[in-house]
């Protein structure tokens, strides 16, 4: 890992030419701006975190609404969470609460994980809830403490795509192609990746809880390990 993160940061040679990201890449660098960007709106801000934070761990938006927010726990390595009512669990199911985490070092540009959880930790967004996703108020400096639909995401997700802008100040993403995403996604992103970097379909199973067969904490242990290693190879390579 710190061999790792010495690529990221060594500098790039004088003879390199420049070429443009791959579209993914740029959407996910642009979201951690927005994270870090301290004159943009607060829910703005939190919900390029909640993109961010869904692309790495694999989840649709279904599941990040059984993910408690008072669940998400700063670890050594990462951040840590509970889904508690997935397709996968639930009444009758061998598991009723699932692991999800997502490494320090999944990020592009930006480190934008602990950014955006303090978003999260502290009022407006933090009240008591069952729910993750809340709707903003009208000036998108708070919330309403109201539950957000799938239509209402979709929508947010729709308008924070369309806001993005590259380098030069242009949209970053031609007029109406914002609508290309929906909010599952994200289900099959960084799996797609990792198929493409040669992991094995036994390794990948671990993203988004896919594999998920019990819920004793050496398996908990082996997940959470997996997938950290899978997203900071993932990283490293985007």
């Amino acid at each position: 890992n710190n061999a790792a993160r010495e690529t990221r940061a060594a500098p790039a040679s004088s003879k390199t030419k420049k070429v443009a990201p791959p579209m993914v890449l740029a959407i996910l660098a642009a979201f951690e701006r927005t994270v870090v960007d301290e004159q943009a709106a607060l829910y703005t801000r939190a919900f390029a975190w909640y993109r961010l934070f869904r692309h790495w761990s694999s989840l649709r938006w279904d599941d990040t609404q059984a993910l408690s927010p008072h669940s998400l726990k700063r670890r050594a390595r990462g951040v840590v969470g509970s889904l508690e009512r997935t397709k996968t669990s639930g009444p009758g199911k061998a598991l009723q609460v699932l692991p999800v985490f997502v490494s320090e070092q999944a990020w592009v540009e930006h480190e934008w994980l602990d950014v955006g959880l303090a978003l999260w930790e502290a009022p407006p967004l933090n009240y008591g809830r069952d729910y993750f996703l809340p709707l903003p108020n009208k000036d998108l400096s708070g919330v309403m403490q109201r539950r957000a639909l799938y239509t209402d995401s979709a929508g947010f997700s729709t308008g924070l795509i369309s806001s993005l802008a590259a380098a030069d100040g242009t949209a970053l993403v031609p007029h109406g192609g914002a609508q290309f995403w929906s909010e599952h996604s994200d289900r099959s992103g960084l799996d797609s990746w990792c198929a493409a970097l040669g992991f094995e379909e036994s390794q990948r199973g671990f993203l988004g809880r896919w594999a998920a067969r019990g819920s004793a904490d050496s398996y908990v242990r082996t997940a959470l390990r997996v997938a950290e290693n899978l997203q900071a190879d993932a990283a490293v390579h985007a």
